[in-house]
C-alpha cells in the first residue's frame, strides 16, 4: 500500500486536484504526526483567516487598481500615491477559506472588492460627486495564491520523504512522528510551518541536557528560526521582539544559563501580546508557551 505521504505528494502534481482536496489531506497527515502548528495553518487555509488583515501571509496579498464607478463613462481609475492610505486602498487581503478563492479564481478576468463604508466615504470626497468605488483585481493573483501553498504542501511531502517519513496507510510508527517534529518547512509566508524541535518547557525540559545544564546548541537553532520567523510577525511586535532576540544571542555567546533564560522569558511575554498571530503562536510553541 502507497503511503499517505506519497499519495499527497501525487495530488500535488495532478493539476485536476483541488487545492482544498490537497490541504485536506495534508492536515489529516500533520493532525496524525501530531504537527499542531502546521495543522493550523492548514485549518486556517481551509476555514478561512480570522485575523487582523496585515497579519495575513504576504501570498494571500495581492495589488490592484482603485476605481470609482462612472454612471456614463464606467469604471474609472482613481489616481493614488505612496503614502500609507494609497498602499491601504491599493491592497487586496485574500480572507477566504481556500475552497472559496478557488470558486473565484476559475475562468479568466478581473474581479471587484468593495470597499468598507469609511474607505467608501473617503474616497468619495476626492470625488466630483458621490459614485461607488471598488479595487479591481486579477484573478491571476488568486491562482498565484493557490500555487503557493500547493508547491509548499510539495515541497513538504519531499521533505518528509527524504526522511523516511511515508506511513504504512495512514498510520505514523513513534519514530516517524519524533522524526517529523524534526523537519522545518517553512509554508506559511515563508516562515511558518513547524518552528522548533521541543515540545513541554522550553527551559524545564527540552532545553536542559542530560546533565540537567540549559542546551547552547538547541537554544541556538531554535534562536535562528525565530529570526527567521520574524519576518511574519505583525510589524510592531518585530521591533519589540529584536531587543529579547539580541539578548539570547549574546547570552549563548557568553554561555550565560540565567541570561538565556531570562531572555527567552522577554520573548515569550511580547508574543504573547502579539494575539491572532500565527507566527507568534508557533514561536510560543517552540519554546514551550503553555
Amino acid at each position: 500500500m502507497v503511503g499517505i505521504v506519497l499519495e499527497l505528494q501525487r495530488d500535488c502534481l495532478e493539476s485536476t486536484v483541488p487545492a482544498s482536496s490537497i490541504l485536506r489531506k495534508a492536515k489529516v497527515i500533520a493532525a496524525k504526526l501530531e504537527l499542531n502548528q502546521l495543522k493550523t495553518w492548514l485549518s486556517a487555509e481551509l476555514e478561512g483567516y480570522n485575523c487582523a488583515p496585515n497579519d495575513l501571509p504576504e501570498y494571500r496579498k495581492g495589488i490592484g487598481q482603485p476605481k470609482f464607478n462612472n454612471p456614463y463613462n464606467g469604471w474609472c481609475p482613481i489616481m493614488t500615491d505612496d503614502g500609507q492610505f494609497g498602499r491601504i486602498i491599493r491592497t487586496v487581503f485574500f480572507m477566504q477559506p481556500i475552497a472559496e478563492l478557488e470558486e473565484l479564481a476559475a475562468g479568466d478576468g478581473t474581479l471587484i472588492m468593495y470597499y468598507n463604508p469609511t474607505v467608501q466615504e473617503t474616497l468619495q470626497r476626492s470625488l466630483p460627486a458621490r459614485m461607488e468605488c471598488g479595487l479591481h483585481f486579477s484573478k491571476t493573483q488568486i491562482k498565484v495564491a493557490l500555487d503557493y501553498v500547493r508547491n509548499k504542501t510539495l515541497d513538504w511531502t519531499l521533505e518528509l520523504e527524504g526522511h523516511g517519513i511515508l506511513g504504512d496507510g495512514f498510520t505514523f510508527g513513534e519514530a516517524q512522528k519524533n522524526e517529523a517534529k524534526m523537519v522545518t518547512n517553512h509554508i506559511y509566508g515563508g516562515n511558518i510551518g513547524v518552528i522548533g524541535d521541543v515540545e513541554g518547557d522550553a527551559v524545564n525540559s527540552g532545553f536542559l541536557s542530560n546533565s540537567g545544564n540549559v542546551d547552547f546548541a538547541k537554544i541556538s537553532r531554535l534562536a535562528d528560526q525565530i529570526e527567521e520567523a520574524t519576518p511574519g510577525l505583525p510589524r510592531a511586535t518585530a521591533e519589540k521582539l529584536r531587543p529579547s532576540i539580541e539578548m539570547l544571542r549574546s547570552s549563548l555567546e557568553n554561555d550565560d544559563e540565567s541570561a538565556v533564560k531570562k531572555a527567552l522569558s522577554a520573548i515569550r511575554k511580547v508574543l504573547e501580546g502579539a494575539g491572532g498571530s500565527l507566527v507568534a503562536s508557533a514561536i510560543l510553541a517552540a519554546i514551550g508557551a503553555s
